[in-house]
């Protein structure tokens, strides 16, 4: 039984269902660029093509309830500037997140995660979050924690950042847990 995905609005966003219109700005904006695809599991797009196959199994994804994304657009601005992804195991729920550069530094991405953590939180299946992120990846840690997770120190599992090296990589684990207010 999958989640009840919905659009979200945060005071400067809106989160929507990515769209199969999306591949040309999702190329634009993030997935084509080095620096922004730094530190994720996969490389930057080098083409149309592969950013509209990868939309396309995001969507496939998101339809199965294997995944559940929304691409961040400013309000009142119709073209997306990030995606916010989200996994379920069990009662828990991974977060991942990628933001165009142009839009860093300007508290969007923590906006975007905790629209999405108040989301999971209103699913009652929900009880744990959790998202890891490279030991280098200062920015990233910060958003987290902005964004109410606490860092539980090293991460066990083995992830290959492939933009960084081929061997599996130091990365932080962060956590989140339902609220008695938010439950």
């Amino acid at each position: 039984m999958g989640l009840s995905f919905r659009p979200l609005r945060s005071p400067r966003l809106l989160l929507r269902e990515p769209a199969a219109g999306d591949a040309r700005a999702v190329l634009d904006a993030w997935s084509a660029d080095p620096e922004a695809t730094r530190y994720l599991t996969w490389r930057p797009h080098a083409s149309l093509r592969e950013a509209e196959e990868a939309l396309a199994q995001r969507m496939d994804r998101l339809a199965a309830g294997v995944e559940y994304s929304w691409f961040l657009e400013r309000a009142g601005e119709p073209a997306p500037i990030g995606v916010v992804s989200a996994w379920q195991t069990g009662s828990a729920l991974e977060l991942g997140f990628v933001l165009a550069r142009s839009c860093w530094g300007q508290g969007l991405a923590t906006e975007a995660v905790v629209a999405v953590a108040g989301w999971a939180f209103a699913q009652p299946e929900v009880t744990y979050l959790f998202a890891t992120c490279d030991a280098e990846n200062v920015a990233s840690a910060r958003v987290l924690e902005k964004s109410g997770f606490t860092c539980r120190g090293p991460c066990e599992r083995a992830i290959v950042r492939p933009n960084l090296s081929a061997e599996p990589r130091p990365s932080l684990y962060f956590t989140r847990e339902r609220a008695a207010r938010e439950g």
